[in-house]
This record gives C-alpha cells, structure tokens and sequence, in this order.
C-alpha cells in the first residue's frame, strides 16, 4: 500500500489573524528631507481595506533546518500530518569496510522544547522505505512522495524501525535500529568500489521516511542536520558516524474552522495575502509618508478556548513581507532576504 502526503514548509505550523490597517502620514505637502520632521505637523490616519485578496503558492520543503513529524487535528487550522524525509550519506569513515552483521542506528536529533499538540500523551513513529525519487533542493509542496508501508509494497516488509515519543532523552536525541532490507541495500551501495558508487546511490536508493503511527496526538519537529546514522561493527569494535546527505519533509492540512470575523494564515504560505498599496494611500490628502505600518492582531480568546489544558501550538514566527513582483514569491518568501519583517509586540 503507498500512502501519499502533500508538503508545506518551516516548523511551525499556522497561525489565526484578524487583520487591521493604520497608515501614518504628514499633513504637510512639502517633502521630508534629511533633518528632521516637526512632530507637532504629524498626524495618524486609519484606513479600512474591504477586501484582503488571498494567493497561494508552491513552497519548497526540503534542506530547511527543522523538519515536521507527526499527526494533530487542530479544532482551527484543521488535521495536521507530516513525515520527515531523509537519507543517509555513504561517506567512508572509520569502518573501510562493512561486515554484513554491522548495527545501522539513527541517532534523530529532536527539538523537544517545541511540540505541537498534545503535551503529554506518547506515541509511536515508524521509518519505512521511500517508494520514488526526490531531491531536499527541488522538492515542492506539490510533489507526493510514495512511501512503501509494512502491509504493501516488495514481498519483504519495507519497514525498517520504530521509536516512542517517551523514549527521546533529555538532550532531545533517540537512537534506533535500521534493520531490514534497507540495511542490507546501504551496506552493499557503502562496500561498492565502482567509478559511479555515489551516483548510483543518490538516484536508485530513495531514503527513508519517519511517519507518525495511529496513537500520534502531536508534531514533532527533527534536525536532519545534526541527526546521524552510526555505523557499529561490535567484533571489531569499530564505530563510524555519517551525516544526512538529504532530507525534506511533507504535510497535509485538512479541514479547519475559522471563527466568523476571522481570518486564517499558514507559514506553509497557503494562503498569503497579497495586497496593493495603491488604492489605500490614494485615499489619502497627503502622500508624504513619515512611516506606515499594518498592524495585525490575534484572536487570542479563541485560539486559548479552541484547545485542551494539555494541547498546545507553536508560537508565531515572525511575518515575512516581501514587496513585489516576483518571479517565484515560493522561493522569496522562504529564502531572500525580506524587504521589511513583522515582529509580536504585547499581543499585537
């Protein structure tokens, strides 16, 4: 059976906005020059904007520095489910050569200071085999990765490990086996002395995937990057360390139920608003703008009362404001520098 997910990007997850305009301008029509401005000359003017249009767009998803992992159904922002993609380097190190009983152990670097959803209940995470091919530089919230489950695919089970929530240490590490098939395929690729061993590696072994079993009630957030698969050979007792040489994660986002006046916006950038200045300062008897500022306010009451004692979300990130065009607003928004940015500030 090939379970399919959609993808989005960064960490944390969504947030609720109701939105507000205030715009501030000068009274008078001269222009403002390198000195300074009378403070007494300066007035605050509010604008009401009747219309917010929404975009969406297709983000990229993978090399990013958190990767979210699991299952929530938020009574706002809808279900939430998520996987974690990843691949292991077959870089030589301390071990030239792998015997065929070397452990494979997943040393996953969690960030246990950030959960989404439920607090204190545990849960079971499974590793199966990834089923196509995908790149941590190109993959997009489009693209549908095929995960191999237990109860389908080859004839042999495609799972290859598991971990409890409660298991993960307080340093935010947990190490488990790799076992099966995949074991067995990464040490032939690991021990090959052909010209095009990485090549052949990269483009027809398709990682692995972490997915969230039927008792997950949370999203977990990992670090692929200082995640590492130890390599253990205990006759010699020999020990090697690889890094993660991809990785990318895939969400889903379901349902959901904005209370009435509200509005909801996802850092997945599904939607984003996109608004035109113009027709707002145009409404305006004076164009010489000291500053302007778009002031956004949460619905703090219903984002508290939606949820349970022991249900929490993410906080905020910070809003991304990028002034356009653009040619990929997917790639502005997540990686240029942005052109202005938002910060909370006494629960505005």
């Amino acid at each position: 059976m090939l379970n399919n997910f959609k993808a989005a990007r960064i960490r944390q997850l969504v947030f609720s906005l109701i939105i507000l305009f205030a715009f501030v301008a000068c009274e008078e029509s001269g222009t403002v020059g390198a000195g300074f401005v009378d403070e007494s000359s300066i007035v605050i003017d509010t604008i009401s904007v009747s219309e917010l249009p929404f975009s969406n767009t297709d983000p990229f998803t993978g090399k990013l520095t958190n990767s979210p992992v699991g299952s929530f159904n938020d009574p706002i922002f809808g279900e939430i489910e998520a996987i974690g993609l990843f691949k292991p380097s077959i870089i030589l190190g301390d071990i030239s050569n792998l015997p065929v009983d070397v452990k494979t152990v997943l040393r996953l670097n969690v960030d246990i200071d950030n959960v989404y959803g439920n607090q204190t209940t545990d849960g079971t995470f499974k590793v199966y085999r990834v089923g196509d091919l995908w790149r941590g530089s190109a993959i997009r919230m489009s693209d549908d990765p095929e995960i191999l489950t237990a109860s389908g695919g080859p004839i042999v089970s495609s799972e290859v490990g598991e971990f409890r929530y409660a298991d993960i240490d307080t340093t935010g590490f947990i190490e488990l086996d790799l076992e099966g098939p995949w074991r067995t395929d990464y040490i032939e690729y690991y021990n090959s002395d052909a010209e095009d061993r990485d090549s052949t590696y990269r483009f027809e072994d398709f990682g692995l995937a972490i997915v969230p079993d039927t008792d997950v009630d949370k999203v977990i957030y990992t670090r692929f990057s200082t995640s590492r698969l130890i390599l253990i050979d205990e006759a010699n007792q020999d020990t090697s360390s690889n890094i993660m040489l991809d990785w990318a994660y895939d969400i889903d986002l379901t349902g959901g139920n904005s209370p009435e006046g509200n509005i909801t916006l996802s850092n997945t950038f599904n939607p984003f608003l996109t608004i035109n200045f113009n027709p707002v300062a145009n409404q305006l008897s004076n164009n010489n703008f000291v500053r302007a500022e778009l002031v956004l306010t949460p619905d703090s009451t219903s984002m508290e009362a939606s949820l349970a004692t022991n249900q929490k979300r993410t906080e905020n990130p910070p809003f991304r404001v990028q002034l356009g065009p653009s040619n990929d607003i997917a790639y502005d928004l997540g990686f240029n520098t942005t052109n202005s940015i938002g910060t909370i500030e006494e629960g505005i």
